[in-house]
Formats: C-alpha cells, structure tokens, sequence
C-alpha cells in the first residue's frame, strides 16, 4: 500500500460489496505506522548532538521553547519526552487550557501523556473542534485532577461522563453550560 492509495481511498465517498454501502475513514495519526525515514548525517563543525548535551542543558533549551514546539521536541526521542515531563511536572500543575486551543489534538495527547498525572487544576475555556476527544484524553491521562472549571463550554451530558472517573475531583464547575440536562453525578460539587 501506498500513501497514494490510501489517499484515492479515503476521497471515495462510497463503496459498495455486494449489498453493503459502506464508508472508509482515516484512523488517528498515532495508530497509523511510523514512517522510516532515513537521516543524513551532517559531517561539518556547525552541527551538534543534542544527545552529548546533559540533562542541564536540555532543561534550558526547552525553558525557550514555546509549548508546540516542547511537544515536537520530546516526540523525538524517549530522553526529551522525560526531559519535558520534568520541566513540566510544576509548571502545569494549574493548567489553562486555552494554551491547548491552537494546537493540534495529537500534540494535546502528547501534552496530557506527558504531564498529565501532575495536572491538578484546569481552568477556563475548552473550546475547538476536540474538544470531546480532550475530555476523553483528560480522562484517561489527568487521574490526580483534583478542581475544573469549565465555565461557559457548551458541555453536554455525555462529555461530562467522560470526566466522571476522575477518583480525585473534588470540584467540577460548569456554570453557563446550557446544554447540560443535570444528569451527572451527584457526587461531584459543581
């Protein structure tokens, strides 16, 4: 298979077997397979290994990098994505999630993967095409959330349920979420 034929596939909007109809959709992009790519190695003086630096100097590189880019940087290598989680264990401890609303939602599951178990308060907005899938990552990924406020979200019922689990959440607020029907767990405090 190709990645011309999978695009010819997935641009079809049809197909038929027998008398079946049915449709073809991609699957997330961290369930398809990793491309093998070959590197070239720059032989000059100019280039630096990242990997001969410590830990120190990883830290600091990353204190200037924006949140993306930490991202991109820790999905490269298993010693980056520790050195991310490290830097960001007490900086996201109280998280906005408005940081999450331009990026993409494989770089939002990344973040939660990484930071997620030392993430013990959300605030504001959750808002963007993912946001279902979010709540869904928040879920599986943030177990030690203790507050959220998700004031003025269109939350429905069913996106509440995905948060529910949460054994630590002591508070959930969801005020001006006009979708809600009061279905959800009593136990909660909103």
């Amino acid at each position: 298979a190709t990645a011309e034929s999978a695009f010819d596939c997935v641009n079809t909007k049809e197909y038929r077997l027998k008398d079946f109809s049915f449709e073809i959709h991609p699957d997330f992009s961290w369930n398809q397979p990793q491309l093998k790519q070959k590197t070239s190695k720059d032989n000059s003086n100019n280039s630096i290994n990242l990997m001969a630096l410590n830990d120190d100097c990883l830290l600091h590189i990353f204190s200037f990098l924006k949140l993306p880019e930490q991202i991109l940087l820790a999905r490269t290598h298993e010693r980056f994505r520790d050195i991310f989680k490290f830097h960001s264990a007490k900086k996201f401890r109280r998280c906005n999630l408005k940081i999450l609303s331009k990026m993409t939602f494989w770089s939002v599951r990344c973040f939660f993967e990484s930071v997620g178990e030392s993430i013990e308060y959300f605030e504001n907005q959750l808002n963007g095409p993912y946001r279902r899938l979010a709540l869904e990552t928040i879920g599986n990924y943030c177990k030690n959330v203790r507050e959220i406020d998700l004031t003025g979200c269109c939350l429905s019922d069913e996106d509440i349920e995905t948060i529910q689990s949460l054994e630590k959440l002591e508070k959930l607020q969801l005020s001006e979420n006009y979708e809600l029907t009061g279905k959800i767990n009593e136990n909660v405090e909103i």
